[in-house]
């Protein structure tokens, strides 16, 4: 899927978006028009996502906290236990 979507010009990759937008609209209207809380809660929902999102990247824009050190240290901790648990087996 990647080569096939690497392979495309410009003018079709910005189809390709647009298309998938066009979809997604005429999906959620499609829903939409049955149940209309709908067409308030996608929005919050996607909303929140992109608050979210921005507001982790502007925290920590490149992904590295000194938390990652502890969870690899407490997953390589857990790795050792659990080798020295099944050697101490055998």
């Amino acid at each position: 899927m990647r080569e096939i979507y690497q392979s495309l010009r410009p003018k079709e990759a910005r189809m390709l978006h647009w298309s998938g937008a066009a979809v997604a609209a005429a999906l959620w209207f499609s829903i939409a028009w049955r149940d209309a809380w709908v067409l308030l809660f996608v929005p919050m929902i996607g909303g929140g996502f992109v608050f979210l999102v921005r507001r982790n990247r502007r925290l920590d824009p490149m992904g590295h906290t000194e938390d990652d050190d502890l969870f690899e240290a407490a997953a390589i901790n857990s790795a050792t236990f659990s080798r020295s648990r099944t050697n101490s087996r055998n």
